[in-house]
């Protein structure tokens, strides 16, 4: 083995924009004594960490992680944000990824919608970013196809979000949530811890 080899695979790093916060996402095709993950945003020429994010140890399968970094335009007068992932192995060794950064001004991802967190255990809260937008009938089927629940009556929070709840009973593995967003069919699938 090489030394000082990258604990992790890392298939991707990116930064989406979601009104005022920004969404990071990464993907890992194979880990190696990863003991956690950590989230770093460059604030006034300092990094600083902002999450941590447990890693998988060993394994050779693809894994999928987020973080979201709250009211992050909001609460800052830069119109650029830099991130960058540390991958910190059992000895405490910490590998640098690339460094990305999203703009104020860019437009967010056009999904109108983010689902979060995905991996799940508890809850799954999808939250609109468009006041108006109309949802109708939300399933969430298994990965053999089986209808877990079905929703018609819609009920919005205050925050223009909608929670699932009580789901630690789910056995873990992955799911697709399938909705009617402006009447539009949207399938999305979420992993559960």
């Amino acid at each position: 083995s090489t030394i000082n080899a990258l604990p992790v695979t890392l298939i991707e790093f990116e930064a989406i924009k979601s009104n005022e916060d920004v969404l990071l996402k990464w993907s890992t095709a194979m880990e190696e004594n990863n003991h956690c993950f950590e989230i770093e945003k460059l604030q006034e020429n300092i990094w600083l960490k902002i999450g941590e994010v447990n890693g998988n140890g060993n394994s050779s399968i693809i894994h999928n992680y987020q973080l979201i970094d709250k009211y992050a335009f909001s609460g800052s007068i830069e119109n650029k944000l830099f991130y960058r992932l540390l991958s910190v192995d059992y000895s405490g060794l910490k590998h640098y990824s690339k460094i990305i950064a999203i703009d104020k001004l860019e437009e967010s991802n056009n999904n109108n919608y983010l689902i979060y967190p995905n991996p799940f255990t508890n809850e799954i809260n999808i939250r609109f970013k468009n006041a108006n937008s109309e949802m109708s009938k939300l399933e969430l089927f298994d990965a053999m196809g089986r209808v877990i629940f079905t929703k018609t009556e819609i009920e919005k929070s205050a925050k223009d979000a909608i929670m699932l709840s009580k789901l630690h009973d789910l056995p873990k593995g992955v799911y697709y949530l399938k909705f009617n967003l402006n009447g539009s069919l949207k399938v999305e699938n979420i992993i559960k811890n």
